[in-house]
């Protein structure tokens, strides 16, 4: 009988054990690794549709040039400030065509129907030809595959270096080219290196070097 119960005390014991160390293993596991969670960057908010003069100002621009060919106007620039539209035109087909008030205000009419209402604008005109030539000097290349002429002008300096002004001048769409007094195609000829050149432009200038511009009226001799 003592046998019996002791045989169980150390049955009892061993089981005992066996269950802490199977509890403490549990206990002592590593945790799972979290999964990261891409984060998700948000889209940037679209930006807020122009209001005032800046929409009108933007729906000009999408039809301004097929307006303005139908009035015989290119227009120069276009922009809008808080006050009014502002734009630079010109005649366009006949460039030495000085544009009347009364042209003025028909364009403006036609504006004011496209956009619906009348609008605050501010309309200046570019006159050509009539003035000082805005580039002057000898044509000393031509690029027959772009159409366009390398004017340098020896007797300026470009800015602080020592190299001379020098334009490559290419022709708008309804610009002139005259050659010993007589009116010539509109596309530059290599025979016209080495002469003396007047070019009267847009205005615009692409500052690089040699600059850029477009011309409405060349004159080679």
């Amino acid at each position: 009988m003592k046998k019996l119960l002791l045989v169980m005390l150390i049955i009892l014991a061993i089981t005992g054990c066996n269950q802490e160390g199977s509890s403490g293993n549990a206990t002592d596991s590593p945790s799972p690794t979290p999964v990261p969670v891409a984060s998700v960057k948000p889209e940037d908010p679209p930006s807020p549709p122009a209001e005032g003069l800046e929409a009108i100002n933007e729906k000009l621009s999408e039809h301004m040039q097929e307006l303005g060919r139908q009035q015989s106007i290119a227009v120069q620039s276009l922009y809008s400030t808080d006050e009014a539209v502002k734009m630079e035109v010109r005649s366009f087909g006949d460039v030495e065509q000085i544009l009347s008030e009364t042209d003025i205000e028909a364009f403006k009419q036609s504006l004011f129907e496209l956009v619906g209402e009348p609008f605050p604008i501010d309309i200046s005109i570019r006159k050509c030809c009539d003035g000082k030539a805005g580039v002057i000097g000898k044509i000393t290349e031509v690029n027959t595959e772009r159409n366009r002429i390398l004017v340098v002008n020896e007797l300026e300096k470009n800015g602080n270096t020592d190299d001379p002004v020098a334009y490559w001048v290419s022709l708008t769409d309804d610009g002139k080219v005259f050659v010993e007094g007589e009116e010539t195609t509109d596309i530059f000829d290599s025979a016209l290196v080495g002469k003396d050149a007047q070019v009267w432009t847009t205005g615009m200038i692409d500052q690089s070097y040699p600059g850029q511009v477009a011309a409405l009226k060349v004159v080679a001799e």
